[in-house]
């Protein structure tokens, strides 16, 4: 229901944050919302599907706002005649609960505030037995609990699981109150699991785009960066150990140092740029005395800047004058004015350090006030305006758990169902079956991407009647096309596989082309870097066109990572940094996962891709 207040009780939240989110298949909620849930799927088509839910107290009495009343007018609603929202409660989890264990290995973790104490014969264990599920705390420490309810002495919040997954339980447990820095009445309860046990494998890490911790258009930032970039290059020596690569005679030797110094030159890129993080500016809870004092720094840094521009007072200066009731007698004497400048962050200061009695002092105030207007208790009043402080509090807590939780992997798949007579042929299928079983989903995928690949195959070159001249790799027919002396003639007659074959001669005529550099220069490195978008998602070791970009105007770091990008081109081989790559699969049309429209986007390190550029495009 919706409510005029700041406070409403009832109401359930289930998150997944983490790694778990690439499991979720599917959430959702009770109509009421007494219940929400959200159901991961692991291997072997294995479900686990948590929910969170809160079990109304025995109110028929109580106030219109409490949760018992807000259900009741719910199920009047919807038909209810002589509502009981909370038997009807377990009735209806139950029911939820034992249709989602009907499905072949589909478990359940359960958290509950039941409102009620498990005993025998009570209408929560009723729901237990029911259910097939345990209590881990029970099993672990034992049938005596300690209370979760502040003002109570019995244990009325639960988890409960299904038999299956206790193998998987690594601790259990209730937190003090309060504990974590969470408000509440209720003491936290928690399990611990073993995420390889529950899920049958390991949970793979979320693809997530690194924070952008160097911005190279802010110019503090750049400079910054450049800063401990050099530092951190100096620590480790890197570009004089880089010489030595390059003078070193034996190959294999040479490659196994390069490697090396790949790997701390990455390590050196995220310790820079972790330097170069902007912070975020402590936030401070507010309070008049605060705003003031924070005014009148603004107002002297204001007039510290009119005085050394020579420019007229903007009007505002006076409405702050006016409000904070004092004189300004400073004229244009800059030092006068660098003096109160510097006072008013001393008190800005001394604010920020007593902020919280300044924000208990303005509730205490406000308490008065409403309880004056309202003629009711200033004690009632604070206790309301504190409580909505904490809740708020809590709220930033959980945006702060949810920001980071990363987006979900495609989790299902919609597939032509083998009855359409269309099947084989995606684009002309009119029914679909989905797909959520995750061993499926992958081998789908791999199967569709095996055939878009192998659409190469009826090529001439591919499987067709030229493809013999290419399988046998000790013929010389490669480098006879490539050298200008293969019989094209009698090879094809087809005009335009004649052209292509020409075209890949070394020679043109009777001149013979020249070889292409793989040298990069610094003026090639800079105008093809300077070219890219900066917010380009690229390499996955975390050295993104950013890094590249601060550096562009320091001749010194510049030649440096000029000369080290282009030496396995010019040495012939494949560092160990390049091998790693990510391939994303996204829908082309959101929400709508049908198998042949995934786009599949592949991320390489900008090292390998850019100089490919220059060689390819340009050379």
């Amino acid at each position: 229901e919706k409510t005029d207040g700041h406070y409403q009780p009832g109401g359930t939240l289930t998150i997944a944050a983490g790694k778990i989110a690439s499991k979720t298949s599917k959430s959702g909620s009770d109509p009421l919302g007494r219940w929400t849930f959200i159901t991961t799927i692991g291997r072997s088509g294995r479900q686990i599907t948590y929910i969170t839910a809160y079990r109304p107290c025995d109110q028929h009495k109580a106030g219109p706002k409490t949760w018992w009343s807000q259900l009741y007018r719910g199920m009047l609603k919807r038909g209810d005649k002589d509502p009981n929202p909370r038997d009807t409660f377990m009735q209806e989890l139950r029911q939820f609960i034992q249709g989602l264990r009907k499905e072949k290995d589909h478990l359940i973790v359960l958290g509950i505030d039941a409102n009620e104490q498990m005993t025998p014969g009570s209408k929560i264990d009723d729901l237990r037995l029911s259910c097939g599920l345990i209590d881990p705390q029970v099993q672990i420490h034992g049938p005596t609990q300690s209370p979760s309810y502040a003002r109570g002495s019995s244990k009325i919040d639960h988890i409960l699981i299904s038999e299956e997954l206790m193998p998987a339980v690594e601790s259990a447990g209730t937190l003090e109150h309060h504990g974590l820095g969470i408000v509440s009445d209720h003491m936290g309860i928690f399990i611990a699991f073993n995420e390889k046990k529950m899920y049958k494998g390991n949970i793979a890490d979320l693809l997530k785009v690194e924070n952008r911790d160097v911005i190279s258009t802010i110019p503090r930032i750049r400079e910054k960066y450049k800063e401990e970039h050099r530092k951190q290059l100096r620590q480790s020596n890197l570009i004089q150990r880089f010489r030595d690569v390059e003078s070193c005679p034996e190959p294999n030797e040479a490659q196994r140092q390069y490697n090396a110094i790949a790997r701390d030159l990455i390590a050196a890129n995220k310790v820079a740029g972790k330097r170069c993080r902007k912070k975020g500016r402590k936030r401070f809870p507010f309070s008049p005395k605060l705003k003031s004092s924070m005014e009148l720094v603004q107002y002297w840094k204001t007039r510290k800047s009119c005085a050394l521009t020579s420019l007229d007072r903007p009007q505002h200066l006076t409405e702050v004058r006016s409000r904070h009731n004092f004189i300004d007698d400073a004229g244009n004497n800059l030092q006068a004015i660098t003096i109160r400048l510097q006072e008013a962050k001393t008190r800005l200061k001394a604010a920020e350090a007593n902020c919280k009695e300044l924000r208990r002092s303005f509730l205490e105030d406000r308490a008065e006030a409403e309880a004056h207007q309202h003629n009711g208790s200033a004690e009632k009043a604070l206790r309301a305006i504190i409580r909505h402080e904490e809740q708020r509090d809590l709220f930033d807590r959980l945006r702060a758990i949810t920001s980071d939780r990363g987006a979900g992997a495609l989790s299902r798949l919609l597939v032509p169902d083998t009855s359409d007579p269309n099947a084989d042929d995606p684009k002309r299928c009119n029914n679909w079956k989905e797909i959520t079983d995750p061993e499926e989903v992958f081998s789908r995928i791999l199967d569709r991407n095996h055939s878009q690949i192998l659409k190469a195959g009826p090529t001439p070159f591919g499987n067709g009647y030229m493809s013999h001249l290419i399988d046998d790799l000790n013929n010389n027919f490669i480098e006879d096309v490539l050298a200008g002396i293969a019989d094209i003639d009698s090879l094809t007659e087809d005009n335009l596989m004649h052209k292509w074959l020409q075209n890949l001669q070394h020679t043109s005529g009777s001149v013979e082309a020249e070889p292409i550099s793989l040298d990069i220069s610094m003026e090639d490195y800079r105008r093809v870097y300077n070219s890219v978008k900066e917010n380009k998602t690229s390499s996955p070791s975390g050295m993104h066109y950013g890094h590249v970009k601060a550096i562009l105007d320091d001749d010194e770091l510049v030649d440096f990572r000029s000369r080290f990008e282009s030496y396995p081109f010019r040495k012939g081989f494949a560092p160990d940094y390049w091998s790693t790559f990510v391939d994303c699969m996204i829908e082309k049309t959101e929400g709508q996962p049908f198998i042949h429209k995934l786009r599949i986007i592949v991320i390489i390190e900008n090292a390998l891709n850019t100089p490919l550029k220059i060689f390819w495009n340009e050379r």
